[in-house]
């Protein structure tokens, strides 16, 4: 069984500390809020100019030091369970966005006060069913026709799972409100949308 500082050492590591590894819940959490900030702060520019394979490794190395803090008991409240499950959503497969999922539904569960919670949730779930080729309910996640090059159009959607007050609800909008957005933002870069709801 691990101890806390051999778990504890993944995140520190990561962090590229040489300070002791964290062994207190505060300085747990405190890992985990800045593997957070990472994760936040790498995807804060425009898409275009983010080295994807780099991004993509980053994001692995930070789900191994993120498994190591959970074995060790850092998810114990609403802002906990919120950051794991942000960096859990940028997994690669089924199981960690369903994992993503479950501790943003805890979150919320714990707080359903903050709307970027409640919005995880709404996000976690739609990328939770792209991944087995199933369609989103929300309408959180978009793609691009002409294999990445063109207009921007929401991925395949079921609008009758949730309805819109639902989706208000996750801060999402409505799905008039997420066509509204892509249209703006296809217009603005001068490119021929063949309709929001289209898939690729």
């Amino acid at each position: 069984m691990r101890t806390i500082i051999g778990s504890i050492a993944f995140a520190t590591a990561m962090l590229g500390c040489s300070r002791p590894a964290p062994v207190s819940r505060m300085e747990r959490e405190a890992a985990l809020k800045a593997m957070f900030d990472a994760d936040q702060s790498e995807r804060s520019g425009p898409i275009e100019q983010v080295d994807m394979d780099a991004l993509k490794e980053k994001d692995r190395v930070r789900r191994d030091s993120l498994r190591a803090l959970v074995a060790d008991g850092v998810l114990a409240s609403a802002k906990s369970y919120y950051h794991a499950a942000m960096i859990m959503q940028h997994g690669e497969d089924s199981m960690d966005y369903r994992q993503a999922n479950e501790w943003a539904r805890t979150s919320e569960e714990l707080d359903s006060t903050k709307v970027e919670t409640r919005w995880l949730v709404a996000a976690t779930w739609d990328r939770y069913q792209m991944s087995r080729g199933e369609p989103q309910w929300y309408g959180t996640q978009s793609d691009r026709v002409d294999s990445g090059r063109g207009a921007l159009v929401l991925y395949r959607i079921d609008p009758t799972r949730v309805t819109d007050r639902e989706r208000i609800y996750r801060g999402v909008g409505t799905i008039d409100q997420l066509c509204a957005r892509l249209n703006a933002i296809n217009k603005q870069l001068k490119l021929r949308s063949p309709g929001c709801l289209s898939r690729p």
